[in-house]
């Protein structure tokens, strides 16, 4: 299905983990149910954190430690028992829904670009009831190369109908920040994620605290005050577009 670009054409795009939903707990509860079947014993959330903006191979190896058996084999299971997880609402930051809310209200195009599995990325926005938001979702890590490559960004920009200097990168990590400055996109970082680093010390247009300072973040990196300063199109009903897989 193809989008009707015309009008409005401003899109935000979303990073998923950290970002939309504090998937923290539901990782460490998997992490945990490996390392406890393997004699060792649990970890906490605050070792794991650093290590949950890395990609799926760093974080799964890091955060089993002794308890790593061979790295793909590992990813596997945990993906596996991933799958089953339960994903609840309270998952959401605090005013995610009223800010993805307003800003689909106000013409602008959302997506979602993640290095989450599809699977496990469909899970997640289902089982919240945040995919209905959202007009593109994609994967990266899959058929396109994982953040910070910007090719899946590129993608989403695409099937959204704006060229990249049209979207801005809601994100919470170094990764976000590299691939938004590869695509030539404005940042926005949220500081309430899993930064590898200090969050201080990630360049980004603005600085988000809290969820509900990101849409005047958005209107501030597109130039606008208020969404009275530009004529918006009716709203047509969101309709998922499938990224690449």
């Amino acid at each position: 299905m193809q989008l009707d670009n015309s009008g409005f054409s401003f899109a935000v795009i979303f990073d998923l983990d950290g970002t939309l939903i504090d998937s923290a707990v539901v990782i460490l509860d998997v992490i945990n149910i490996i390392r406890v079947e393997r004699g060792h014993p649990k970890t906490t959330l605050e070792l794991i954190r650093p290590h949950l903006s890395k990609g799926g191979a760093a974080l799964v190896r890091e955060s089993l430690g002794a308890a790593s058996l061979e790295v793909n084999a590992d990813l596997r299971l945990f993906r596996e028992l991933y799958a089953q997880a339960d994903y609840d609402h309270s998952l959401v930051y605090p005013e995610i829904r009223q800010v993805l809310g307003s800003l689909k209200r106000n013409g602008f195009k959302l997506g979602v670009c993640t290095n989450k599995p599809k699977r496990l990325c469909d899970l997640a926005l289902d089982q919240t009831d945040l995919l209905p938001y959202f007009d593109v979702v994609f994967n990266a890590g899959e058929e396109l190369p994982a953040k910070p490559d910007p090719a899946a960004y590129n993608h989403c920009c695409a099937a959204l109908g704006v060229t990249s200097d049209r979207a801005v990168l809601v994100g919470d990590s170094e990764v976000d920040r590299d691939t938004a400055k590869s695509a030539g996109s404005p940042f926005i970082l949220v500081t309430y994620g899993y930064p590898i680093g200090c969050p201080t010390q990630i360049e980004a247009r603005a600085r988000c605290h809290s969820a509900a300072s990101i849409e005047q973040s958005v209107y501030a990196a597109f130039g606008l005050t208020s969404p009275c300063e530009v004529e918006l199109p009716n709203l047509r009903s969101s309709a998922r577009i499938e990224g690449i897989q």
